[in-house]
């Protein structure tokens, strides 16, 4: 058990509580540092590229967690973006049209990001759990052959012998 979890049950309520608000001063501050790079940028750009700096936030955030954060990170950067890059500055509202596009695009590259991510991350752990099972069949085998070697050993007289045809008429053992 890690010690996240571990102290997540012994703190009780009030810990839970700081724990909550550490799980999302951790999901901001990559968007925050999307937003902290894109400012100075914003005389160079222009409106163009509002969202660029935000990309990597995304795949960060899908790379260390699952699926879900990544799709947060993505509304929430969407949220950041239109708020204080689009035309209607300071407000969510979104009114042009090459804007809202430029906006689902975004929000449509945030979930492939995520997703794929997640997709890697399942087959990771699919080939993980295979590769296990087949070092643990390969141990077994390895043990039977083992068995069947000092069971054949422990017999020295006897001699197997067999000649004829494949049946219990003409065979001899």
């Amino acid at each position: 058990m890690c010690a996240v979890s571990r102290a997540r049950r012994t703190t009780g309520a009030r810990g839970a509580s700081r724990w909550g608000w550490t799980r999302v001063s951790i999901a901001c501050a990559p968007i925050a540092r999307a937003a902290l790079i894109r400012s100075p940028l914003a005389p160079i750009w222009g409106g163009g590229l509002p969202s660029i700096t935000f990309y990597p936030a995304i795949a960060l955030r899908a790379w260390l967690r699952v699926f879900w954060p990544g799709f947060v990170t993505t509304f929430l950067s969407a949220s950041v973006v239109s708020y204080l890059w689009l035309a209607a500055i300071h407000s969510l509202r979104v009114d042009d049209f090459g804007d809202r596009a430029g906006l689902m695009v975004f929000g449509g590259m945030g979930l492939v990001i995520s997703g794929l991510n997640e997709a890697w991350r399942r087959s990771t752990a699919a080939l993980a759990e295979s590769e296990a099972l087949l070092q643990r069949l390969d141990r077994d085998r390895l043990l039977t052959q083992q068995r069947v070697s000092q069971l054949v050993e422990s017999m020295p007289g006897v001699v197997w012998e067999a000649w004829g045809e494949p049946d219990a008429v003409s065979q001899r053992i």
